[in-house]
């Protein structure tokens, strides 16, 4: 099992005990930056292609796990298609056009347009 496995299901305990249980086990991760907009409401809005995974996503968050970061926050924001989106908020991505694996590719965080999920 991965770092990133093991924080969803933590969260998904977590949840539980608190007596709220999702409505499913299903998952799907992005990345939050500074960058990432949000409406007059405060919610995130997330282009569908940068949902990922937890597959896709876990050597990613070997990644942050391995710079130092003194935490690393996992929250569930909703559900979209039937899948929780888990996300990642990450500050030091913004500054500098931080480098990120995902997918087996080297992708560049950046402030991006597009479609927005909204829950």
């Amino acid at each position: 099992m991965s770092a990133l496995s093991d924080s969803i299901k933590s969260l998904l305990q977590f949840l539980d005990k608190e007596g709220l249980k999702p409505p499913t086990a299903a998952a799907r991760v992005v990345e939050a930056t500074r960058d990432t907009r949000a409406d007059a409401r405060g919610r995130l809005q997330i282009r569908r292609e940068d949902l990922h995974t937890p597959e896709e996503y876990k050597q990613r968050f070997d990644e942050l796990l391995s710079a130092g970061l003194p935490w690393i926050n996992v929250s569930c924001y909703g559900v979209y298609e039937g899948a929780l989106v888990i996300v990642i908020p990450n500050q030091d991505a913004a500054r500098g056009g931080h480098r990120s694996t995902i997918r087996g590719r080297q992708r560049r965080s950046s402030k991006t347009d597009g479609t927005s999920i909204r829950w």
